[in-house]
C-alpha cells in the first residue's frame, strides 16, 4: 500500500492577514492626522498669508481710486476698507490663539499710498511668540512682521 503523505502547508491564515493589515491601516492614518499645534500653526501661517495679500490690495485699491485706506485690527478680525464705500470692506478673522495687544489698531494709508509709521502687536499663545507688524513711512504701503520669542 502505497500511502501519500502531504506535508502541512504552512502560511498566514485569514485572521493573522487581516490583523496585520488592520494595524498597517491604522498607522498610517494616524501619520497624517494633524495634531491640534499643527493645525493651530497652519491657521496663523494662513492668517498671514491672507493678511499680506488684502493689505496689498487694500494699497492698490487705494491708489488706483485716490482715495485714503483704512486697516482695522479689531478683536477677533482684521478689516480693510477703502475708501467711504462699505461694500469694498474685506475682513479676515484671527485665529483664535492670536490677539491684538493695546495701542493704536489701526493703520491708515493715504490717497497718495503713504502710510503713518507705526507698530501694532500681536501675541500668540503658540510658543509664547509675538508678532510686531512694522509699518514704515513711505510710499506703498510697506509693512514687515517681526516674530518676537519671549
Amino acid at each position: 500500500m502505497n500511502k501519500s503523505c502531504y506535508g502541512k502547508k504552512t502560511g498566514f491564515s485569514l485572521l493573522e492577514m487581516s490583523i496585520v493589515l488592520f494595524l498597517i491601516a491604522l498607522i498610517c492614518i494616524l501619520q497624517f492626522v494633524p495634531s491640534s499645534e499643527t493645525t493651530n500653526k497652519m491657521a496663523e501661517d494662513e492668517f498671514w498669508l491672507n493678511f499680506r495679500q488684502n493689505w496689498t490690495s487694500l494699497v492698490v485699491r487705494s491708489h488706483r481710486q485716490k482715495t485714503a485706506g483704512l486697516a482695522l485690527f479689531l478683536n477677533h478680525s482684521v478689516q480693510f476698507t477703502s475708501g467711504t464705500d462699505t461694500a469694498d470692506k474685506k475682513q479676515i478673522a484671527l485665529p483664535k490663539t492670536m490677539h491684538v495687544q493695546g495701542g493704536k489698531r489701526e493703520e491708515k494709508i493715504y490717497a497718495n499710498g503713504g502710510t503713518q509709521p507705526q507698530t501694532i502687536k500681536i501675541n500668540s499663545d503658540l510658543g509664547g511668540a509675538s508678532y510686531n507688524i512694522i509699518f514704515e513711512l513711505g510710499f506703498g504701503g510697506q509693512y514687515r512682521v517681526q516674530k518676537v520669542k519671549n
